[in-house]
């Protein structure tokens, strides 16, 4: 059988269907990660929204978790027709490898968590 994640689902098919395999289907379990990966990049966004004050680097960390959101979310193959992206902050261009590199960069957490997502 195949489910989304609810739990009561999975109590009623163990019921009903003791000896069945139940499953969970590939959308339910790509939309779970994708929501932990944005709690995780959210935190570490608003740690660096309340520390910006003190640290240039914290505005451009809060700047850039919340502009590029989306290469937490995506393969960055998909992203084909990406051009390198003007960073006004630096007054230059970069492109999506550089910038994925920057963000991941930015905590500890936030990597472990995209490498344990991809």
């Amino acid at each position: 059988m195949i489910i989304d994640m609810w739990e009561s689902y999975k109590q009623v098919l163990e019921k009903a269907f003791p000896k069945s395999l139940i499953a969970v289907d590939s959308f339910h379990v790509i939309a779970n990660l994708n929501r932990a990966m944005d709690r995780v990049r959210i935190d570490t966004m608003n740690r660096f929204k309340l520390e910006r004050s003190k640290l240039l680097n914290n505005d451009m960390y809060y700047y850039m978790l919340k502009k590029f959101h989306i290469f937490f979310k995506i393969d960055l193959d998909r992203l084909r027709d990406f051009k390198p992206a003007y960073i006004a902050k630096l007054n230059t261009y970069w492109d999506k490898q550089t910038i994925l590199n920057y963000l991941l960069d930015i905590d500890d957490t936030l990597k472990h968590c995209y490498r344990l997502k991809e």
